[in-house]
C-alpha cells in the first residue's frame, strides 16, 4: 500500500476507489493503535472536565451562588469532591451559613461528616461562625 500523504483520513480514502479494501489499508496504519490512544485522550479530557466542575461547585457555594450549584449537581458532578486542603462545596456553604445550599448538597449526597485537612467537618464550620439554622441542619442530616 501506498503512504497517504495527502493526509486524508481513512474514510476518505475508502471512497477512492471501487478496489480499494478500507479494512485491510485501516489495519495496515494500525488503526486500532490510533483508537487506543483517542480513548485515552479521551478519558483525559473527561478528568480535566471533571475537575474544573468539581472546582466550579465549591466556588459556587463559596459564592453562595445557588443556580450554579443546583445545575452542577444536577450534571452529577460529585458533592464530596474536595479541594487541596480537603475542603468541600458543604464547608463552604456552612461556613457561610447558606442553609438552602447546605440542604441542597445534602440532598444531592454531601456528606457531612467529611474531614478537611485540618480535621473540621462542615458541623465544626457552622458552629465557629455561629450559623444555628445550618448547624440543626447539619444535625439532622449527619
Amino acid at each position: 500500500m501506498e503512504e497517504n500523504n495527502n493526509s486524508l483520513c481513512p474514510y476518505h480514502l475508502s471512497k477512492m476507489s471501487a478496489f480499494f479494501n478500507p479494512m485491510s489499508h485501516l489495519l495496515s496504519l494500525q488503526f486500532w493503535y490510533i483508537i487506543s490512544i483517542t480513548k485515552q485522550n479521551l478519558q483525559f479530557f473527561v478528568c480535566i472536565f471533571d475537575s474544573a466542575a468539581m472546582k466550579r461547585l465549591r466556588e459556587a457555594a463559596n459564592c453562595n451562588d445557588i443556580d450554579t450549584v443546583r445545575k452542577l449537581l444536577q450534571d452529577d458532578v460529585d458533592p464530596c469532591s474536595a479541594d487541596d486542603k480537603g475542603r468541600t462545596a458543604l464547608h463552604f456553604s456552612s461556613c457561610n451559613g447558606n442553609e438552602s445550599i447546605v440542604k441542597l448538597l445534602l440532598s444531592h449526597g454531601a456528606d457531612p461528616n467529611q474531614r478537611d485537612s485540618l480535621g473540621n467537618t462542615p458541623l465544626h464550620l457552622a458552629a465557629c461562625t455561629n450559623h444555628v439554622p445550618v448547624i440543626t441542619t447539619l444535625l439532622k442530616g449527619g
